[in-house]
């Protein structure tokens, strides 16, 4: 349960981290032991999106324990348009939309697309014939994403 607080804190971006961290230490430091598997990947998620490094952060992702993927999922919109918009200023031209699936953790490309145009970002071909999302193009509309107001996207059922 201590991990899932610390991912709990770190998604929520909360000013709580630094007790977190000094908790962990006392907690673990103090007896000398080594963290267990699960503090040590939710430390490793707290320390990426607190740099932000989401590569990272989506590697850990698709790699944590237990439950940890249920309480990261609802934070997931938000996080891949901040890492989207990211990739958008690095890139500047084209993005590959395999690499975007892939580095976001996406489960295949059809839902990667579709999470794309849902946020009403520009597509196309390359000259190659590759499924590209524009960068400079989208800077504007990844800037004013109305996911980055919210913290959870709230699945609403269907009746």
């Amino acid at each position: 349960f201590f991990a899932y607080r610390i991912l709990y804190t770190a998604l929520y971006e909360k000013n709580e981290m630094i007790n977190i961290m000094a908790l962990i230490k006392e907690k673990f430091q103090k007896k000398k032991k080594k963290y267990p598997s699960e503090i040590e990947h939710a430390i490793k998620t707290l320390k990426a999106l607190n740099e932000p490094n989401y590569f990272a952060f989506f590697k850990l992702y698709s790699r944590a324990p237990n439950m940890g993927c249920s309480l990261i999922e609802p934070f997931l919109p938000r996080l891949r348009i901040k890492a989207l918009q990211t990739i958008a200023y690095g890139f500047y031209s084209e993005i590959d939309i395999e690499f975007v699936r892939e580095k976001l953790s996406f489960k295949d490309k059809k839902t990667c697309v579709a999470f794309l145009e849902e946020n009403k970002l520009q597509m196309g071909k390359n000259k190659d014939g590759v499924d590209v999302l524009y960068g400079k193009v989208n800077i504007p509309t990844l800037n004013e994403c109305p996911l980055l107001q919210t913290l959870i996207q709230k699945k609403i059922p269907k009746l």
